[in-house]
């Protein structure tokens, strides 16, 4: 609150006007209370005691008090605010206090007191300025309680972080020292859900709460309650072990959509004072606006929660759908392996044997057919590999990777390089070893398929709990026009069966490589890399101990350029 300064020469005549009045104080003070006209309405008596010590003291020593006075100022037009009483109604009290007071200075000063009396209302008017800043503070303040709201609701991380920064704004917005929600539970019962301002040891229970708070609800208005420590419809044994007196309380009602519309009931909000504070109309005002819009944040906070626990479910679902596929897979590649692979070398051999036997005439026809088989077994193989890669189960991760880098320069002319720091020798569970293998694998074939590059690197780091692998290339890349949000975007939406850009095709297989990663509980970005090119980065949670420092991984395939 800034301080009303005046000259010296103002102050001076201002002390003379005070000293003047000082004896008459009662009496104009009495035909003030008289006089003013405060209006019929319900808190007319609030009014009156608000801006009669005010009057009072702009005429009786404000200038020689300048502090006392400015506060005095900040406490009445506050009040007035919250009263819904126009400020204009301030400058009334000053203008008849004034009318009031003439007389006297009249009589007191002769020619003196048309000075006195001038200065008198400039120094109201300054006053009146000062006071607007108070009042205009009041509805500041408010709205910006409300938009704190959709803050908080963008910052929060779920449903109990939201509660809890609502509950401060709650109690920051009417300087309450506590404040609380309840929510409907499953079976209908309104229970505190998160409290604010309590000590460690009060803890919401889940227990019978007392009536004001249902009536509340039922009613679907706010409600106030002055003497909760000692009011049969407050259960909660925590109001009366703080001795709490005053509650404000608000309904929370949420939009039902659908079919049937409506509002539907949430819970309550509420805010606790040690002191008897009744709320004044703009107060009342705040609470509705306030249950209003935390209604509409919790709201959206228990279907966001919703959607995430049946994320979860679907996750969880696909993940053992995933392992049951992955043990079928298995399974296959075993039967083809011990019995079509076999029967297929028996074939072969008793082709071999006929050719043997035959002589010249049917040469011709036995090679054909044992190239057939050849090719038969080889196409065999392949199918097998795919199903469920032996490679993981004979030699591990780790050497599966760098023969697919290898491959990739004997059959494409990629130049290679591949990065795991004390990684080779890691044992990693077998669920963790395939989805790590798969994404890389799927990775290299796009890189293959699409990038059109010369050079792809694989780097592998165990970080913090977590594998973290960066698969880059040097082709060309995604377009650059369009941002890494918007690359992160295509990657984890829903795609179409293939979505072309720029040469690079984000389809069904980096669809499943993020499925596979979400399902595994890591996640999946990709990104442009410096210099052209793309950069495919995931990570996979990782517990187990990596092995002792001092031995690297770090080497690059043969063929490789570093």
């Amino acid at each position: 609150m800034e301080i009303l300064e005046l000259s010296e020469r103002d102050r001076s005549a201002l002390a003379e006007v005070s000293s003047c009045l000082r004896p008459h104080r009662a009496r104009i003070a009495a035909r003030w209370r008289t006089d003013f006209n405060a209006g019929s309405e319900a808190y007319a008596t609030h009014i009156l005691c608000v801006l009669e010590p005010l009057v009072l003291m702009g005429l009786d020593g404000g200038a020689q008090q300048p502090e006392a006075y400015a506060e005095q100022i900040g406490y009445s037009a506050r009040k007035l605010a919250k009263l819904r009483f126009p400020l204009v109604c301030m400058a009334a009290a000053w203008t008849l206090g004034r009318e009031l007071a003439a007389p006297y200075l009249e009589a007191g000063l002769g020619a003196r007191s048309e000075r006195g009396l001038s200065v008198l209302e400039n120094w109201h008017h300054l006053s009146l300025l000062l006071a607007s800043q108070s009042y205009d503070e009041v509805q500041r303040r408010a709205l910006e309680t409300l938009l704190r709201v959709l803050d908080a609701e963008l910052a929060s991380i779920g449903l109990d972080d939201l509660l809890q920064r609502l509950l401060e704004l709650a109690a920051a917005a009417f300087g309450a020292r506590w404040s609380g929600i309840l929510l409907l539970n499953e079976h209908g019962e309104l229970r505190h859900r998160a409290m604010h301002g309590w000590p460690a040891e009060y803890k919401p229970h889940n227990r019978y709460e007392g009536l004001f708070f249902s009536q509340c609800l039922r009613n679907q208005q706010p409600g106030m309650v002055l003497d909760a420590a000692n009011d049969p419809r407050i259960a909660h044994p925590c109001f009366r072990m703080m001795e709490v007196k005053s509650i404000w309380a608000v309904p929370l009602f949420g939009e039902r959509t659908g079919e049937v519309s409506g509002r539907q009931p949430l819970g309550v909000l509420h805010v606790d004072f040690a002191q008897v504070y009744e709320y004044l109309p703009q107060e009342l005002d705040l609470l509705g606006a306030l249950g209003q819009r935390s209604a509409l944040a919790i709201e959206r906070a228990l279907l966001l929660d919703s959607i995430r626990d049946r994320q979860a479910q679907v996750r969880s679902l696909s993940h053992q759908l995933w392992l049951a596929e992955e043990q079928e897979r298995r399974r296959i590649r075993r039967e083809l392996h011990d019995e079509s692979g076999q029967r297929l070398m028996a074939l072969r051999l008793q082709l071999e044997l006929l050719r043997r036997q035959s002589g010249l005439t049917h040469v011709a026809s036995l090679n054909g057919a044992l190239r057939e088989v050849d090719r038969t077994a080889e196409g065999l193989r392949r199918i097998m590999a795919r199903l469920s890669p032996a490679v993981l189960e004979e030699l591990g991760w780790c050497a599966a990777v760098r023969r697919d880098l290898r491959r990739l320069h004997r059959w494409h002319g990629l130049k290679t390089e591949f990065s795991a720091p004390h990684l080779e020798n890691l044992p990693l569970p077998d669920e963790l070893q395939t989805v790590l293998y798969r994404v890389i694998q799927e990775a290299l074939t796009n890189v293959v398929k699409h990038a059109h590059a010369g050079r792809v690197s694989v780097r592998i780091q165990s970080n913090d709990g977590r594998l973290e692998v960066a698969v880059e290339d040097n082709g060309i890349g995604l377009e650059a026009g369009s941002a890494q949000d918007a690359i992160r975007a295509v990657a984890l939406a829903h795609l179409p069966a293939r979505v072309q850009r720029n040469g690079y095709v984000h389809g069904l297989g980096l669809r499943g490589m993020r499925e596979r990663i979400l399902m595994a509980g890591g996640d999946l970005q990709i990104s442009r890399r410096r210099g052209g090119g793309t950069r495919l980065a995931f990570w996979l949670p990782f517990t187990a101990a990596p092995a002792p420092a001092g031995k690297s991984d770090t080497l690059p395939c043969p063929n490789t350029a570093s």
